[in-house]
């Protein structure tokens, strides 16, 4: 919708009704009963998603960090499923040792690798065979440099067929050279990324041709595998051969296909460690906005990875969107940027003028629509990024949302 479509005015009855509602909440507190009400809310859902209005925002990652300590403290969740790759994740999450910083910088991308983070990866160190969190990922990206997935597949394959590993490495440095080197293309927006995309599809089928060679030798290795790397690695660098299928053909589409591809396999990935890999378990996802909405669809066919989920999963989940009011963030490259006047009309500003330094509202319980909160049900004008206006209806895509108040970059890891 065109932004001279819609003109939106703020009513004395929306912030009462806000006023009414909103639960604050602290962003650093060793006490838990400012979020207490979660356990109302969250009821006995498996799946909760925690978004964030940007990546480079300290308050959301803190925010969110004492969301999860209570949410498995107090409610069972478990595993932490980050937007970051399906490999580095959950291969990182299974290497014994290791300080919180280094499993940040094998598993995460580097958007979210910050000091804010450290207390959560403390409680995801592998000591034994015991760890309080599980780390996963749910994207076909990868997300580190460090090369896990070619580690461990050498110290599974290597007795069966030392030549078929060598190849294997060698694929995965090249892929990881084409993928930065087609984003790298594509941010300077020149000629030249129309020659390396041509040449990675030239490559395309040699690069395949490896993935599903390697899927072959596990499938016909099973059972041997399994039992000597254990039912959980073999699964997942299984599926983590699978996903490298999905990023090729993802890397020679468009950028509208390779979108679309993305939040198509970030569904299935969730699905996937849910359903088959932890089936027991309680899920905690950590995305963007934009991929957790729960029925986002945009005119040229990009879906959400929360509205591909299928109906028996999106029954079993509680969606949390975070946006912020005032202040200053980091864009992907570390940027630091000033947060845009929240507009009139905006869940920044109609929450964010309550006066809380972060307030939770909760759409989920709320079903007829009237004079009060019809701001939740109706188109309403939010900042992607704190700096870009679209609009939306809160109450379609998410389950609550949050506003913090003059927000901060993160204070990056080297």
């Amino acid at each position: 919708m065109g932004l001279k479509t819609l003109e939106i005015k703020e009513k004395p009855a929306w912030l009462e009704w806000a006023s009414k509602n909103v639960r604050p909440i602290g962003l650093h507190s060793d006490r838990d009963t400012d979020l207490d009400f979660l356990e109302e809310y969250v009821g006995d859902k498996r799946i909760v998603l925690l978004g964030e209005n940007g990546h480079g925002i300290a308050e959301h990652n803190e925010i969110r960090i004492r969301l999860i300590r209570y949410l498995h403290e107090r409610m069972g969740f478990n595993v932490v499923v980050f937007e970051s790759g399906l490999a580095d994740c959950g291969l990182a999450g299974m290497e014994p040792g290791g300080s919180p910083a280094d499993i940040m910088r094998k598993s995460i991308f580097k958007v979210w690798r910050s000091e804010e983070l450290i207390p959560l990866f403390e409680q995801m160190v592998h000591s034994g065979d015991q760890r309080s969190l599980i780390l996963a990922g749910m994207d076909p990206q990868p997300s580190s440099e460090h090369g896990l997935l070619s580690q461990v597949v050498s110290s599974m394959l290597t007795e069966l067929d030392r030549g078929f590993v060598e190849r294997f490495e060698h694929t995965e440095k090249d892929l990881l050279t084409c993928y930065t080197e087609i984003q790298r293309q594509l941010h300077l927006g020149g000629s030249n990324s129309k020659d390396v995309k041509r040449d990675f599809k030239a490559r395309k089928s040699g690069f395949m041709e490896i993935y599903q060679q390697g899927l072959a030798l596990l499938k016909t290795h099973e059972q041997m595998l399994i039992r000597n790397a254990g039912n959980e690695r073999y699964h997942l660098v299984h599926r983590s051969m699978y996903n490298r299928i999905h990023f090729i053909k993802m890397l020679s589409g468009s950028s509208r296909q390779y979108m679309r591809r993305r939040d198509r396999c970030m569904a299935d990935n969730l699905v996937w460690l849910a359903e088959v890999l932890y089936p027991e378990h309680k899920f905690i996802v950590w995305g963007h906005n934009g991929h957790i909405s729960k029925n986002m669809k945009s005119w040229f066919g990009f879906i959400s990875m929360g509205s591909l989920l299928p109906e028996r999963l999106r029954g079993q989940t509680y969606t949390i969107g975070q946006y912020m009011r005032g202040g200053t963030a980091a864009s992907n490259t570390r940027e630091v940027y000033e947060i845009t006047e929240a507009p009139e009309g905006s869940v920044e500003s109609i929450v964010g003028n309550l006066g809380h330094r972060c307030a939770f509202l909760d759409l989920s319980r709320h079903q007829i629509n009237n004079e009060g909160n019809e701001w939740i049900f109706n188109y309403c004008i939010n900042l992607d990024w704190g700096r870009s206006p679209y609009y939306i209806r809160l109450k379609e895509q998410y389950d609550a949302v949050i506003v913090v108040n003059n927000v901060r970059p993160p204070k990056y890891l080297e």
